[in-house]
């Protein structure tokens, strides 16, 4: 439980129901990668998970005799080469069908594999909660007790480094799913300057 909402992981790393590697005759699979959009966080209880909506709504949709499971192959800042990584270590579990949710923000955020921030990415759990209250939230909503590195600057520009990898793992990814699998759905999560400006600014650098 974090902050009143269940967060459920299964033993193949996803925000999913466990289930079993192979599928079963009559089982249908999805499968969804994404970043944190399809990760909810831990402000998201896993009920109100996209993946979990879909995965009733299609049961619901579906034959008695049918089982629908849909998995969340998510985590905050991933994208391609973060997918190319877990689809190589677990494959995709007999998906009939693999999503892929793509947003700009993650475009060229490749694995670094360097070691994680503790106030993003904490490594282990808190003992007690009221230190990580103290050490990890508070500090947000209180300017005077923020860390301040004065060398680091924000910038939306992205090297053509980093691009190139990026769009080569992810046209990896893709057409490892692709030999592996049914149907792949790409879908995009626009920004709100995307939607104010009505131009979708992956696609421009995707070209």
């Amino acid at each position: 439980m974090r902050f009143g909402n269940r967060i459920l992981v299964n033993r193949f790393g996803m925000r999913s129901d466990d289930f079993p590697e192979r599928k079963a005759e009559g089982e249908i699979r999805i499968m969804v990668f994404g970043d944190s959009v399809v990760n909810g966080g831990n402000l998201t209880d896993h009920s109100r998970l996209a993946t979990t909506l879909m995965a009733a709504q299609l049961s619901a949709a579906a034959n008695v005799t049918v089982t629908v499971r849909v998995g969340n192959i998510s985590a905050g800042s991933w994208w391609p080469g973060n997918w190319l990584a877990y689809a190589r270590e677990y494959g995709f579990f007999d998906a009939d069908i693999v999503v892929l949710v793509i947003s700009r923000h993650d475009v060229a955020d490749n694995p670094t594999f360097a070691p994680l921030d503790p106030n993003t990415h904490p490594e282990h759990q808190p003992v007690p909660a009221l230190w990580e209250l103290l050490t990890r939230y508070l500090p947000r909503y209180l300017p005077s007790l923020k860390k301040v590195d004065e060398g680091s600057t924000v910038t939306e520009v992205i090297s053509a480094e980093s691009l190139e990898q990026s769009l080569a793992d992810l046209r990896e990814f893709l057409q490892l799913a692709r030999s592996q699998t049914k149907s792949v759905l790409v879908a995009q999560y626009p920004e709100r300057k995307e939607l104010s400006t009505g131009s979708l600014a992956l696609q421009d650098l995707m070209g």
